[in-house]
């Protein structure tokens, strides 16, 4: 399909601010990973690309289902049909993307039909530019271990999906951006498939007395690759529900070091004291890393994990929030 490079340019010029031109080059930021030096090489003549950080190639409808949240299928439809309508209607895709969206309405085990587990070695070498992107961002996590699922259509396309597995059924997943476009992290709804984030754990052994709780899956996943307990919450609020859930066991908050994971550990203790769990801790990566991941791949020495969150951990008792406030003066 050949495409006039008027409509090229006019794609460019409209989904992407910051910008360079040389020649027929148009320049960017990479859209799969972070950089601030435009990497991304788009030609206006072809719609042809190279991202340079990434290492990936492709074509003018694999950039648009990317940006827009569709499969690569439905860019070329929409491509294709597009050439024909009004050049004010052009890149309006919220008929595409709502065509994408409705066939998604469905509970977790009907969603996952829409996935692709993600075989790391074959994903490498894949036609599909997804799955290269997917498999490229586990291992630079160094993440290889747990099965993680690429999003191949519906809603959640495009997105590395972190299942959530327990007792041998999937009852829930989160499905994260694998470019830079849209929401960095999209959860299944109560209306569309029967569970709220708020409801839900990470899975985590019951077994064990002990657990850390953290903000997101990724950080929950790397301390379980690290042979830690640990579990997340969706966010930086727990809720009443998964409060009661954690009770009964030691509880290690990890949550964000921003004023929003102070916040939400603060609420967090308090709620899991009004429910009877006195005994509440609280840890934080190294302040040189922004997560736990970070630390797990410079580190790459699970005894070190272990070693530095053993003396590391501190009762969030009223000497704790003392100390707390006096390094904030």
């Amino acid at each position: 399909m050949k495409i006039p490079s008027s409509i090229i340019k006019e794609y460019l010029h409209e989904k992407f601010e910051s910008f360079l031109v040389n020649n027929q080059e148009f320049l960017v930021d990479s859209i799969f990973v972070e950089d601030k030096k435009k990497h991304m090489s788009i030609n206006m003549a072809t719609g042809l690309w190279q991202d340079f950080k990434s290492k990936e190639t492709g074509n003018f409808p694999q950039l648009i289902s990317h940006i827009e949240g569709i499969s690569e299928q439905e860019a070329h439809k929409y491509v294709g049909r597009k050439l024909f309508d009004s050049p004010e209607a052009l890149f309006d895709v919220s008929t595409v993307r709502q065509e994408s969206i409705s066939n998604s309405q469905s509970e977790i085990d009907e969603e996952f039909k829409n996935f692709k587990k993600l075989n790391i070695s074959s994903a490498l070498i894949s036609d599909s530019l997804s799955e290269r992107v997917a498999s490229k961002m586990v291992i630079t996590r160094g993440l290889q271990d747990f099965p993680f699922y690429v999003g191949m259509e519906g809603k959640y396309v495009n997105r590395l999906i972190i299942p959530y597995k327990y007792k041998g059924d999937m009852v829930y997943f989160q499905a994260r951006n694998l470019s830079s476009y849209g929401m960095k992290y999209l959860n299944p709804g109560k209306a569309t498939h029967g569970v709220k984030s708020s409801e839900i754990l990470f899975p985590f052994n019951e077994m064990l007395d002990y657990v850390i709780v953290t903000e997101g899956p990724l950080d929950a996943i790397t301390l379980q690759l690290n042979g830690l307990n640990a579990t997340c919450i969706q966010g930086s609020m727990m809720s009443y529900t998964q409060a009661r859930e954690l009770r009964g066991r030691k509880i290690i908050l990890s949550f964000d070091n921003d004023d929003a994971g102070k916040v939400g550990a603060e609420k967090a203790r308090n709620l899991l004291l009004r429910l009877n769990t006195p005994n509440i801790q609280q840890v934080q990566p190294p302040e040189d890393y922004k997560d736990w991941n970070a630390f797990h791949i410079d580190i790459k020495d699970a005894s070190k994990m272990y070693e530095y969150i053993s003396q590391s951990t501190r009762a969030m008792n009223f000497s704790f929030f003392v100390s707390q406030a006096l390094s904030a003066n």
